[in-house]
Formats: structure tokens, C-alpha cells, sequence
């Protein structure tokens, strides 16, 4: 088996048309998908194993850990049920088949997190259990026949498969086999099962938050039990989870100004569009290298183009600069150094960004599939050492990494059994991106780019973890500061260090920064690790109000002076949006806006100018004329 012609890495033909504007699998799929609806095939309806699980369970109400118990051996249920799926066909079958679905609602459920997060689940489940040779279901297009390929679906008559049978024979590409409407469901079914796990561990957050595990003879089965507050804490905080935040799970800021994107130090890299977003016709403000005009002609001619992913840029530089403090510590734990681990995931972005560059279509198409391949590993091997450089320039290096480090960082990122036996399903963390398709053979798998820098650093020793607080401080500064951005002084001698300070018209805003990193146990709803943020959370609401009420009471100092503000409104601020465990006004600053907030979070709070309407009202502000009357 050789390269897929129509998506080499390192070479894109202008004249690849076959597959790219008609791909040869999208008029069976509307065919099998309706095969399906007139069988009686239902999307909406939960996974089978939902019900022969839980009707052997007595019915009632579970709480702490018998709720958790019950959760988690139906996890391991589900689990090997999906092994078993899985384990039946090859990595690259999966890959290939799923990745060619767009992603919408599962089980009824729609809302966009809930969609990623399954596919998160599933996508990790085909890591960990898939076959890593090829199998019978999927072919090179010049080694099989046309009536092979989708079952014979493209033997019909017409123009349309006539185009697609020759663009088959001229250019190479993978292709489905035996593959119809029953592998579809299939598919669908295991997706469903993903689900099941997405929802297991949904309610096993819960229960770490209060809520009980309910267990019932009819209906959903089994569900949490939650109270009216803590129902109203949780729809809160899963409304903030949404976005993608320049913060590693080490609780390191590391984006620059979007204003800086036509700046070096960029790459590009894909997110599920689960929001279903359409692709804007102008991208003059993402793609400064892009033949655009051809890349109108696609989109405005197919009329509205909504792709599976959104390739959005990627501070590769900036990142690298974040965690310098670390590399000698990831280093020594993985055997290569940070930087040739960027070098070669640079590497892997320019792969496919630079052939954007000379084939409009091949961003359309992966806008489409988020990956590239099947590759012969030493083509890959080769063009990521042509690329070296380049890759090296974007992260501001002095110099290039060897090609011995440089097979380290290919070996770090690619699957292997021991890296799939680390692979926890119900928790997707870090994935590999280089995937195997038999001992010759890789994709490169951008979809879960972001979230495998996000953990990058995971379960790495933090031996001097004050970088990551002086880091978040500088990201989450104005220009100009109303305050001082080194220590307040006042006349009596006393002073304070407020992180950063901020002006909402006639309100003051101070912010106590805490730079925590995320584990683990917080994704899985274990009590000790929730409890450990609450206390963070208090501790840093107690200090920022120490610091308001210093400050409101000393309103000119030796370096400041407020006397401008009619009120102080004090803040916490987190990398990552932190869960409220209650409604009790010292939690928000109005209801539904917590005072503990992401740095996006308070900048559009700012920029709306909605925080400043909250503050006039909010039982937290610290009313400066008030204090000021009260000193004799």
C-alpha cells in the first residue's frame, strides 16, 4: 500500500478533482441513511445496553459512593461492549468511516459540548481498541474493483458515478468496501454507546457536586437527582465550559493578542464544529497565503459550506515561551526535548496548512475530515526533516533540533500498545496524533491537536509553579492600569499587591489572580479534588476583599489614587472556569455572574459593558465614598 495521492503531504495536484468537490462516498451515504430511516432505525433512541444494565438494578435513589460504584461498573459495561465493536475492524476503517459523518445530536441530545464530548469519547475508544493493521473494509482504490467499493454502490448508471469511478482509477485514495447500510448503524450504535459513557460520567460529576444517582423501572433509567440550587449551579457552570481557552491543564496562559495572528509564532490546527457554524467566504483575516479568490469559487458555487472543523491559529511560540520552566522537567520524563516536540507538531501543521497554498481544495477537505492520510511513515519521515527549519523559525528557535531528537518527538506522539493501554475512555485526555495503519503506514491526526497540548504536561512534577501565576497576571493586565502594577503604597505605611485592576466607568475593578492546575479527579467528580477548589475559590475571594476594603479606605496613596471610582468591585480570576458550589451572594457578583472568572470571561464582561451595570448593585462592591466618610 502506498501514499494517498489525492492528499500527499508533501504535493497537491490543482487537477485533483474526483475526490475532493464530489466525494465518492456522499451519495451512497444519503442512500444508506435512508435505508436506515425506512427500516425503522432510530437516532433518538438510547443504546440498548442502557436497559439490560439498569433493569437489573433495584430500583431507588443511590447517593456518594453507591452511586459512584453502580457508575462506574456500568462504564466498565459499556466499555467492553465497545471493545468489543471496535476490536472487530482497523483503526483506519474507523477514521475513515466516522470522521465522514458530521457531527450533530446523539440520542436526541444536540447541545454542541454534549456532541464533542462524545465524539471525544468514542474517538479515544477507537485509539484504544481498534485494530491497528488494515482490515477488509478498506482498501487503496487501485487495488479493488469499482463494484467493491461501498458494496457496489457506485456501479449504478449516470454522470455522477461515472465521474466518481474514473476519479477513483486516477487518483489513490482509501476507500470503504464492504461497507453499507448495516456497518452505518453500526457505527451509529457505537456512537450510542459513547454516549452512554458520556452520560455515566455527566452524572458521576453531579453526584461529586450533591446530587443522587436515581435508578427507575421506565423512562431514562437512571438520572441524577438534583436540588433546585445545585440544578441551577450546574446549568451555570456547563454554559461556561464552552470555547476553547488559551490555558494548558498546567494552568499556564500562553496566547498573545488576537490582533498579533499575521505576526510568526502560528500555527494552524482543527476544532469540531459542533456548533455547526458555516465557513465565511472572505477568510482574507485567517489565510493570509491562501489563493482566496479559488477558495470563493468552491464555497459561493456549493452555496452554503459547513464543514466538520474549524481551523483556527494556534500560538505555537508563545506557548513555548509559557512553559520554558517546564522543559527540563518534561525533558527528563519523556526523553526529548520540549522544543523538538513542538518542532515536530509544527511540523505536522505546516504538512497540511502549505498545501492549502497550492490546492484551495485540500483546506476544503480538511475542513471536512480534521486528518491526513494514509501516509507511507518514511514519506512523513522525510517531509517533516524538509520542514524542520521552518517549523523552527515559527517557534523563534536559535537552532534545529537533530534528526535523532527528532525521531524521539515522532515516537512521544504515535500510538503504540503502551500508550493505548494509558488511553481512559471516560476521561479523553491525551491522545496521540500519529496513527498507525499497519507497520508502513500513518494518518496524522489533527482533531485533537488542541486538547493534546492542553496536555502536554500531564502529570509532570510542577516544582516551582509561581510562572504560572506571574504569566496569568500579565495576560489578564490593562493598558493602562488604573493601579500600579507593582505594590499600592499608602500614607500609613502599609501596602498591597493588587494582581490587576481594570475600569468600568465609575467602578473599579481589582482582581486577585490563582493559577491551580486542573486534574483530572475535578473531570470525574471526585468530592476531595472539588472540595480542594472550593477552599482554593474561598481563599482567593477572602484576599481580594481584604485588598478592596484596604484600598477603599485609603483612596490616595504615594503611588495611587482613586478618588475617580464611586465603588471597588473585587474579583477573583482562575485560567479555567471554576465550579460554584453555591448561590450565596459572596459567590457572584449578580446572579448568573460569578465572581471567580475566566480572563475571556471578564473581558467581555468589560467590553459588553455589562459588569459595570452589575456593580452598581452587587452586594460585593465596596462603596469608596462610604469608607471615606467613616475615617475621622
Amino acid at each position: 500500500m502506498s501514499t494517498e495521492t489525492e492528499a500527499a503531504p508533501d504535493s497537491a495536484e490543482e487537477g485533483s478533482v474526483g475526490a475532493i468537490v464530489v466525494e465518492y462516498y456522499q451519495l451512497p451515504f444519503v442512500e444508506f441513511h435512508g435505508h436506515l430511516q425506512t427500516s425503522g432505525y432510530s437516532w433518538e433512541t438510547p443504546s440498548r445496553k442502557r436497559q439490560s444494565f439498569w433493569e437489573l438494578v433495584v430500583p431507588g435513589e443511590y447517593y456518594s459512593d453507591s452511586a459512584r460504584e453502580l457508575l462506574d461498573l456500568y462504564l466498565r459495561d459499556v466499555e467492553r461492549d465497545l471493545a468489543g465493536v471496535l476490536g472487530s475492524q482497523s483503526l483506519g476503517y474507523w477514521l475513515h468511516a466516522y470522521r465522514r459523518l458530521s457531527p450533530g445530536p446523539v440520542v436526541g441530545d444536540g447541545r454542541p459540548m454534549t456532541t464533542m464530548l462524545v465524539r471525544a469519547v468514542l474517538e479515544a475508544a477507537i485509539q484504544k481498541y481498534a485494530k491497528l493493521q488494515p482490515c477488509n473494509r478498506i482498501a487503496m482504490s487501485d487495488t479493488v474493483d469499482a463494484a467493491d467499493v461501498l458494496d457496489g454502490a457506485l456501479m449504478r448508471p449516470g454522470a455522477y458515478f461515472v465521474r466518481i469511478r474514473e476519479g477513483l482509477r486516477r487518483f489513490r485514495q482509501l476507500v470503504l468496501t464492504s461497507f453499507g447500510a448495516p456497518q452505518l448503524k453500526e457505527i451509529y450504535e457505537a456512537e450510542k454507546l459513547a454516549y452512554e459513557v458520556w452520560r455515566a460520567m455527566a452524572i458521576r460529576r453531579a453526584v461529586g457536586k450533591g446530587a443522587s444517582l436515581v435508578v427507575g423501572e421506565i423512562a431514562d433509567r437512571f438520572c441524577d437527582c438534583r436540588s433546585s440550587e445545585l440544578s441551577t449551579l450546574i446549568e451555570i457552570y456547563d454554559e461556561r465550559l464552552a470555547g476553547v481557552s488559551p490555558v494548558t491543564a498546567t494552568a499556564t496562559v500562553y496566547s498573545r493578542s488576537f490582533e498579533d495572528i499575521e505576526d510568526d509564532g502560528y500555527l494552524w490546527l482543527p476544532l469540531y464544529n459542533v456548533g455547526r457554524g458555516e465557513m465565511p467566504t472572505d477568510l482574507s483575516c485567517l489565510l493570509t497565503n491562501l489563493p482566496l479568490v479559488k477558495l470563493r469559487m468552491y464555497t459561493e458555487a456549493e452555496g452554503k459550506f459547513v464543514p466538520n472543523f474549524l481551523w483556527v491559529p494556534f500560538d505555537i511560540r508563545r506557548f513555548l515561551q509559557a512553559h520554558q520552566c517546564l522543559a527540563a522537567a518534561f525533558s527528563y520524563r519523556y526523553g526529548v526535548s520540549l522544543e523538538s516536540a513542538l518542532v515536530l507538531l509544527t511540523c505536522a501543521s505546516l504538512m497540511a496548512s502549505r498545501s492549502w497554498v497550492r490546492n484551495p481544495r485540500a483546506f476544503l477537505r480538511s475542513c471536512q475530515r480534521g486528518y491526513l492520510g494514509a501516509f507511507e511513515r518514511d514519506e512523513v519521515v522525510a517531509v517533516i526533516e524538509r520542514l524542520v527549519g521552518a517549523a523552527s523559525s515559527v517557534l523563534g528557535l536559535p537552532s534545529e533540533p537533530s534528526q535523532r531528537d527528532l525521531g524521539k518527538a515522532f515516537r512521544l506522539f504515535e500510538l503504540d500498545d503502551a500508550k493505548r493501554e494509558g488511553i481512559d475512555v471516560a476521561w479523553p485526555g491525551p491522545r496521540p496524533i500519529l496513527l498507525p495503519f499497519g507497520p508502513e503506514h500513518i494518518f496524522i491526526d489533527y482533531a485533537w491537536s488542541w486538547d493534546r497540548l492542553h496536555h502536554l504536561f500531564h502529570r509532570l512534577p510542577l516544582k516551582d509553579a509561581q510562572f504560572k501565576g506571574r504569566l496569568f497576571e500579565e495576560s489578564v493586565r490593562s493598558e493602562p492600569s488604573p493601579l500600579p502594577w507593582k505594590e499600592c503604597k499608602a500614607h500609613d505605611g502599609t501596602r498591597k499587591q493588587i494582581d490587576a485592576a481594570f475600569c468600568a466607568d465609575d467602578t473599579l475593578i481589582v482582581v486577585e489572580c490563582r493559577a491551580v492546575a486542573r486534574r483530572t479527579a475535578v473531570d470525574k467528580g471526585d468530592e476531595d479534588a472539588l472540595g480542594f477548589r472550593r477552599k482554593k475559590i474561598d481563599k482567593v475571594l477572602r484576599d481580594v476583599d481584604e485588598k478592596a476594603e484596604w484600598l477603599a479606605s485609603r483612596p490616595v496613596g504615594r503611588n495611587y489614587d482613586i478618588r475617580r471610582f464611586k465603588r471597588i468591585l473585587p474579583l477573583g480570576m482562575t485560567p479555567f472556569p471554576e465550579y460554584i458550589h453555591k448561590l450565596d451572594s459572596f459567590y457572584w457578583v449578580i446572579p448568573r455572574l460569578p465572581r471567580v472568572l475566566t480572563p475571556s470571561e471578564l473581558r467581555r464582561c468589560l467590553e459588553d459593558g455589562s459588569l459595570s451595570k452589575a456593580a452598581a448593585s452587587s452586594p460585593n462592591s465596596v462603596d469608596v465614598a462610604a469608607l471615606m466618610d467613616d475615617k475621622p
